[in-house]
């Protein structure tokens, strides 16, 4: 449970430092690294939260609240660094 805590927490002050200078989906970006937390702690069962991501996308995009590169700018990051954290500590599934 520290893990996921520390993971997010990680994704949240990278976006904090990223939005400093350019505009990334902080929506997307917690999304997509609870997504990965799940996928490290229960496997493949996690892939029915993948509609998720694609419909908080779409909405954030039609809403106008975001560009399609802001958009993979915050779901890379969540990515990256919410699955860096599992990784580094050996948590893999």
């Amino acid at each position: 449970m520290l893990i996921i805590i520390l993971g997010i927490t990680l994704v949240m002050f990278v976006l904090a430092f990223v939005n400093l200078t350019h505009r990334v989906s902080f929506h997307l970006a917690m999304i997509t690294g609870m997504s990965s937390a799940l996928w490290f702690l229960i496997g493949p069962v996690s892939l029915v939260a993948l509609p998720l991501l694609s419909v908080l996308g779409l909405s954030r995009y039609r809403l106008g609240m975001h560009t399609p590169l802001q958009l993979l700018s915050g779901f890379c990051i969540g990515l990256a660094f919410s699955a860096g954290v599992f990784l580094s500590f050996g948590l893999a599934a």
